[in-house]
């Protein structure tokens, strides 16, 4: 269980760890768009006909509505049999606010007994708040991905972004109190991935990798920057 925030290098480290082929398919598999995919591949023809027509924004107000636990219990077991290693190493990467609403109170503890949690946090909040604000704004959440449109500055939005984030990791420190957890940080993951990758494999008591295979890279670049000297600086006037 890779517990996290947006924009903590997750999806680098979740890539890197599939490509091990050690310990599953770490992907989100309770986001809206994972719901609604794993529906249309294994629902009935009507389920498959409703979901299949969600597209856009309307992917994620279904994302919203509530589950079951019995039926998210179904999803995991779903997964678990077709995502599973070799070894039966099974991988699920999760937001805070994915977790809040689909796994809501201890429904995590009593859906995944056993789990092996790994924390994943990013000390520079801003940094995040900035990465998570351009990714909304421009679509391109990854990369290799192409912008849908240029970002714009907002404060506000920026705002936003570091409460939620600053509430998802609260989250965590209530679920994981009390529980054995590996925590790791975007920044060493972006200083030397082999080495957090087998940190990791070793949590989970799987043998060492020699090499990483690292599909994506860091997206911060001079507008960031900008964008950071320009919130800092507002801060620092209020």
């Amino acid at each position: 269980m890779l517990a996290t925030t947006p924009r903590t290098g997750s999806t680098l480290l979740a890539r890197a760890l599939w490509a091990t082929g050690r310990v599953g398919a770490p992907k989100e598999y309770l986001n809206p768009t994972q719901l609604r995919d794993w529906e249309v591949r294994f629902g009935s023809p009507t389920s498959r006909a409703r979901h299949q027509l969600l597209r856009g924004r309307a992917v994620g107000l279904a994302g919203r509505l509530p589950w079951s636990e019995a039926r998210v219990a179904t999803h995991l077991d779903r997964i678990a049999t077709h995502r599973a290693s070799a070894s039966g190493q099974v991988g699920l990467k999760l937001h805070h606010h994915h977790r809040a609403r689909h796994l809501p109170g201890d429904s995590a503890h009593r859906l995944l007994p056993g789990a092996r949690w790994i924390r994943l946090t990013r000390a520079d909040r801003l940094g995040q708040a900035i990465s998570w604000v351009r990714a909304r704004q421009t679509g391109r959440w990854a990369s290799h991905e192409a912008s849908r449109r240029a970002p714009r500055y907002s404060t506000r939005a920026l705002k936003r972004a570091l409460d939620a984030i600053d509430q998802g990791e609260r989250g965590w420190d209530r679920l994981l109190n009390g529980h054995s957890v590996l925590r790791v940080s975007y920044e060493q993951l972006t200083a030397d991935p082999l080495a957090v990758v087998n940190t990791v494999l070793d949590w989970l008591d799987e043998p060492p990798v020699h090499e990483v295979s690292l599909q994506l890279q860091p997206q911060a670049d001079a507008t960031s920057e900008i964008w950071r000297a320009r919130f800092v600086a507002e801060r620092e006037r209020s």
